[in-house]
């Protein structure tokens, strides 16, 4: 039996059955603050990154995230860690189990394509998983004091933290919206973006601790958009199918994919 747990603060850890139960088996509770990085840091450090990844590989109605999870966990597990001189499988196991890409063909083709779709799949992880942990760096290292120097003209992407997106989560949703924009600064520290038309009850005014600067994208990366269509003098897109619509107040909110037919305004990237 553990002598201390340490747990978040949800209604199944510190609930009155719980510590009574804990106090019989001599159990100490240690109940941590959400994302204090002082009580159980290297747990929400892990938690963030497996979010990430699955930010990246689920589906838009996010219901494959299950299926996502081994890989993650496999990949974290086998992963260096430069404070124990160890991975994880070995401080547990005393080895780390071993992943051999193999490129032999055989006489099985569907074995031979689900042995690749294994390899990129622990790639993608991998990928995915060390991004996340630099982004996290980043932001770590970045001096909280430094503002942003943006100008007219320039493209930014916004926070999603205030913005309700359509998916069914909004933990696997996008992080960011973008780019926009930047039409005029306001004040000091707060920009005016030009938002798309369908985001009419945002106010486009926002602090800079809400807004990146875009970068180039990499050479692997492909902006290449479909050509829009102008109609009295608006562009507009071509939507194959509504594949998932809501009731937001009185109005209905879809979201658009599939392969049937139907036109609706162009959203932006949201």
């Amino acid at each position: 039996m553990p002598t201390e747990i340490v747990s978040d603060r949800g209604s199944t850890f510190v609930s009155k059955f719980t510590r009574a139960l804990w106090k019989q088996l001599n159990i100490k509770i240690l109940a941590s603050t959400a994302y204090h990085p002082i009580t159980n840091g290297q747990t929400e450090r892990v938690n963030q990154e497996i979010e990430q990844y699955l930010r990246f590989y689920c589906n838009y109605q996010q219901d494959n995230w299950s299926n996502l999870l081994p890989l993650a966990q496999y990949t974290l597990n086998a992963r260096y860690h430069s404070a124990v001189k160890a991975t994880p499988f070995t401080l547990m196991f005393g080895y780390t189990p071993r992943w051999i890409k193999s490129t032999i063909e055989t006489e099985n083709p569907m074995a031979d394509e689900f042995a690749l779709t294994l390899n990129q799949a622990r790639e993608n992880t991998v990928s995915a998983l060390t991004k996340a942990a630099q982004v996290m760096k980043t932001y770590y290292d970045r001096n909280k004091d430094e503002s942003l120097d943006l100008q007219e003209g320039d493209k930014v992407y916004l926070e999603g933290t205030n913005i309700t997106p359509l998916r069914p989560m909004k933990k696997l949703s996008e992080k960011r919206y973008g780019p926009f924009i930047i039409l005029e600064k306001i004040g000091k520290s707060a920009y005016k973006l030009k938002l798309p038309k369908s985001w009419n009850q945002v106010h486009p005014v926002f602090n800079e601790v809400l807004l990146t600067p875009a970068l180039p994208p990499l050479p692997h990366q492909s902006t290449l958009q479909p050509p829009p269509i102008i109609l009295q003098g608006e562009e507009e897109y071509e939507v194959e199918a509504i594949v998932q619509k809501k009731k937001k107040g009185r109005r209905m909110v879809t979201s658009s994919n599939g392969k049937d037919t139907a036109r609706k305004r162009t959203h932006g990237n949201h």
